[in-house]
């Protein structure tokens, strides 16, 4: 959804308007940038409108423990959601094209965010459903809860060369410090991406490998918002390796720094450069 606002606004700041209006289905018949940052701002408003409605319901359906973990949850998730999208205006030179990419980005999260925690409600046109979930994901959301999981984004691939496609996908994990940064005045944050490669078994629970990739330090991705991507094995070619029949790796771009290659050694998994598991 964000990439259709921000596509809109170059489209009104080259003077066509008209063309950009065709790729979106909000902020039609806006003249300038000024009507588009409006537009997009209340629409942002209206998502943390519908977010705070559905997690004050929670909230009341919830007088135990777990109210109080739903409101560490939620924190953690606001402080994601805001550094991920401050790290994408930071990516635009332009001032006014970079406050629309973050104004699209807090849109889309936050209507996210909103459409899982109804789906704990049931709440009338919510559009994830857990029991919907493949079983796979639903392991991942119990054990890793903490994870913010790109459910949309993942793939599928034969990584161990078993004959069975494993289920790939990842999220990040915002880790809190509580010392205030003198400078700032602001408590910091990091992030972490998690990957996650996901067996599927017919019957039986699905079993799942984890890998913590730093956004800092060493061997790392520079920064949460990754790609995945399909890639030729680093070892095929190796007549020595044992692994002659497994053609696939998986590829984790960021875009800054070196990608990362996760790989089936005929073992265990590795990365190439190597990096440490979860």
């Amino acid at each position: 959804m964000r990439f259709s606002f921000i596509l809109l606004t170059l489209f009104i700041l080259l003077g066509s308007s008209s063309a950009g209006q065709a790729q979106s289905g909000h902020c039609k018949n806006v003249k300038n940038t000024t009507d588009m940052m409006d537009c997009v701002n209340r629409h942002y408003e209206d998502a943390q409108e519908r977010l705070n409605i559905v997690f004050g319901k929670i909230l009341e359906d919830k007088k135990d423990k777990t109210a109080e973990g739903l409101k560490i949850a939620q924190r953690s998730w606001l402080v994601y959601r805001d550094l991920q999208c401050g790290w994408e205006a930071s990516q635009v030179e332009t001032k006014a094209v970079g406050r629309l990419t973050e104004l699209s980005c807090l849109t889309d999260l936050t209507e996210s965010r909103a459409d899982v925690l109804a789906s704990g409600l049931d709440e009338k046109g919510a559009q994830h459903k857990f029991s919907a979930y493949p079983r796979w994901m639903n392991v991942l959301a119990q054990d890793s809860p903490d994870v913010y999981w790109r459910y949309g984004e993942h793939i599928q691939a034969d990584l161990d060369c078993d004959g069975q496609d494993e289920q790939i996908m990842v999220g990040v994990d915002v880790t809190g410090n509580d010392k205030i940064n003198t400078e700032t005045g602001k408590a910091s944050y990091r992030s972490d991406v998690i990957l996650a490669v996901a067996e599927n078994p017919v019957t039986g629970k699905p079993q799942t490998s984890l890998f913590r990739l730093p956004t800092e330090g060493q061997d790392s991705v520079c920064n949460p918002d990754v790609e995945m991507a399909l890639v030729e094995h680093p070892l095929v070619a190796d007549s020595n390796s044992g692994i002659e029949n497994c053609h696939v790796a998986l590829e984790i771009r960021d875009n800054q720094c070196e990608p990362l290659t996760l790989y089936w050694s005929g073992e265990d998994y590795q990365f190439n450069p190597a990096n440490p598991g979860l």
